[in-house]
């Protein structure tokens, strides 16, 4: 960009060899396509201050199918502003259990939860109980093919206790399934709305959700908060932070191999995502928590 500048390694630094000249001096009658004769074709390197990213980075960068482009009139951010929060439909929420871009999209849910260390984070919150006595039921609102808790409860010294599982119109794998009976966990399965279930279900010493309050806004939000307070003493949410960063590299989930459904719905959680104590906030009487 600005002036045309060659650079040339020497020995042990960096040259600068000045300004190209103009065309008119470039150019020559000494050979056939008007160009003079420059002498044998020779590499240059240049040293960058930093690191650079590697070259198939680039090459995928503007690929329409790697990098998720949105087709509505999106405002970028401007640097250094939040990142007002959006929730928009999800494309996975509308697609039925037995949707073969459902069941993609699932697998690469849980390539995605592994990357970001989910399941660690998970158990590492409930074997710490929040100062609480050991937990011997969990529910999960939202949990989709259940995968997430289960890996996060094999990873904990083997107990026995009871797993719900709820979700609008999810199913459980069997692989997760057998998971939690091998490490002692007895898994049970509600379909039906979060709301329904929560005003009629019995308390369980930790309710869980991972990746799902952001679906919510507004009142919503608050009531389902305010309805989890009331069956359990012990919360624990995972979810997207909304930020510049994480919206930057939502976009780029294809290079793991992440299917259309998943590289749009990347990009619309972490507009609905939450930052700051934003979540905290709306926890009903938190002082008692």
């Amino acid at each position: 960009v600005g002036a045309e500048t060659t650079w040339n390694r020497g020995p042990g630094k960096l040259q600068n060899c000045g300004e190209i000249p103009p065309p008119e001096q470039r150019l020559g009658t000494n050979s056939a396509d008007g160009l003079s004769d420059c002498g044998p074709v020779q590499w240059h390197e240049m040293r960058l201050p930093i690191k650079p990213f590697p070259t198939m980075t680039f090459l995928l960068f503007w690929h329409p199918v790697i990098m998720n482009r949105t087709r509505t009139a999106e405002v970028i951010p401007a640097p250094g502003s939040p990142v007002s929060r959006v929730v928009a439909p999800e494309i996975l929420d509308g697609l039925p259990a037995s949707d073969a871009r459902a069941s993609r999209s699932r697998r690469d849910l849980r390539r995605l939860n592994q990357l970001m260390r989910n399941p660690r984070i998970l158990a590492s919150a409930l074997s710490g109980n929040g100062g609480t006595p050991a937990v011997s039921s969990i529910a999960e609102l939202g949990a989709g093919d259940d995968w997430v808790l289960s890996q996060a409860l094999s990873l904990l010294p083997h107990t026995t206790g009871r797993v719900t599982f709820v979700d609008r119109q999810g199913q459980p794998a069997p692989e997760t399934t057998r998971v939690l009976e091998n490490c002692g966990w007895n898994p049970g399965f509600f379909r039906a709305d979060v709301f329904d279930w929560l005003q009629t279900a019995d308390s369980h010493d930790a309710i869980v959700c991972n990746l799902f309050l952001h679906h919510f806004e507004g009142p919503d939000l608050v009531r389902l908060l305010k309805l989890a307070a009331g069956k359990c003493r012990l919360f624990i949410a995972l979810e997207p932070r909304r930020s510049r960063p994480a919206l930057f590299f939502s976009r780029f989930v294809g290079l793991l191999g992440c299917s259309a459904v998943t590289r749009h719905d990347a990009v619309v959680s972490v507009r609905a995502g939450f930052c700051g104590a934003e979540l905290c906030a709306l926890w009903p009487e938190p002082e008692s928590w």
